[in-house]
C-alpha cells in the first residue's frame, strides 16, 4: 500500500550502508490481501516495490480482514467496513509459507489482543516474532501486565510505533522495544 511512496527514502539509506543485511526492514499485509492464496502475491508485490530479495520482518497489519479487491477500504452503500470471512489464523498459516520460501526472514502481528495472539500461537507452526501496536501511550501503559505476560508465556516482543512527527518520549519497559517508523 505504501511501499512506492518508502521506495526513494529506502534507496537513500542504502548508500550510507555497506550492504542490504546492514538494514532492518518491515512491512505489513494489508487487510484487503488476507486470503491466503493472496499473501505470497502481496509480498512479493512489496518486495517489488522495494527492490528487495527479502523482507526481515512481515504482520499481518490488523486481525480484522477487508473484502478482497483492490480498494483498500471497501464500504457498502452507508460507508460502513466490508469485511472478508477470511480468518487471520489461516492467513498466519500462509505467512508461514513465506519464511519457508525465504521471502521473510520472521513474521509478527500488529494491533492483535491476547486473545487474538493465543489463538495465532495454538496454530502456529512459527510463534509470532513480534507484536506491533500504536502509540497509545496513556492505554498501552495501562495494558503494561497484559503485554508482559505475553512476553513471558510466548516469547513475543512488544513494539510501539508511531510517525515521525510523534514528539510525546515514549519510555522502554524491560526489553518492550518502542520504534519510530514513517
Amino acid at each position: 500500500m505504501q511501499t512506492k511512496k518508502i521506495f526513494p527514502l529506502y534507496k537513500l539509506v542504502l548508500t550510507y550502508f555497506s550492504t542490504r543485511a546492514d538494514i532492518f526492514i518491515t512491512s505489513k499485509l494489508w487487510c484487503t490481501s488476507h486470503r491466503p492464496d493472496l499473501v505470497e502475491a502481496a509480498v512479493k508485490t512489496s518486495l517489488a516495490d522495494l527492490g528487495l530479495d527479502y523482507l526481515d520482518l512481515y504482520l499481518i497489519h490488523w486481525p480484522q480482514a477487508y473484502k478482497e479487491g483492490e480498494d483498500n477500504f471497501p464500504v457498502d452503500e452507508q460507508g460502513k467496513a466490508i469485511p472478508s470471512a477470511v480468518d487471520y489464523v489461516d492467513t498466519w498459516k500462509a505467512m508461514e509459507g513465506l519464511v519457508d520460501k525465504g521471502l521473510v526472514k520472521s513474521i509478527g502481528v500488529s494491533n492483535f489482543n491476547k486473545k487474538q495472539i493465543d489463538r495465532v500461537v495454538e496454530a502456529a507452526r512459527i510463534k509470532p516474532a513480534v507484536n506491533q501496536v500504536s502509540h497509545l501511550l496513556p492505554y498501552c501503559l495501562k495494558q503494561r501486565f497484559v503485554r508482559i505476560r505475553i512476553r513471558i508465556i510466548y516469547w513475543i516482543n512488544t513494539q510501539f510505533y508511531t510517525k515521525l512527527h510523534f514528539t510525546s518520549i515514549i519510555k522502554c519497559y524491560n526489553n518492550i522495544f518502542c520504534t519510530h517508523l514513517l
